[in-house]
């Protein structure tokens, strides 16, 4: 048997026919003849959490029709702080701030 979901679907554990009801997102996914695939979140296109799967099939309608018009630009992506880069030369560093001899004279690291 073939689910017939209209590319609505949710990326979750829960049961098909709970999905309605349960609490986890919504996901797009649409290709137009001879264009690209897109698979997309609503709640990140919508800028909020939609609920009900009346909701999440409007405003896959309306991006669609937006995909078809050639109107839709995907929500920006939230901007993330750029982790600070280690280098090697600067781990060394930290690793031999923090070695401290032992009494018997070996090398061993401190546990703080």
């Amino acid at each position: 048997m073939r689910h017939r979901n209209h590319g609505l679907r949710k990326r979750c554990v829960c049961n098909r026919k709970d999905w309605p009801k349960c609490s986890h997102s919504w996901y797009l996914n649409y290709k137009p003849k001879g264009g690209p695939q897109y698979r997309l979140s609503l709640d990140r296109e919508a800028g909020r959490h939609i609920d009900g799967k009346t909701v999440a099939v409007e405003e896959a309608e309306r991006i669609r029709i937006a995909i078809r018009n050639g109107t839709f630009r995907t929500a920006p992506a939230r901007a993330t702080a750029a982790a600070p880069v280690l280098t090697f030369k600067a781990f060394a560093d930290m690793w031999k701030a923090q070695r401290v001899l032992s009494s018997s004279g070996r090398a061993t690291t401190s546990t703080g």
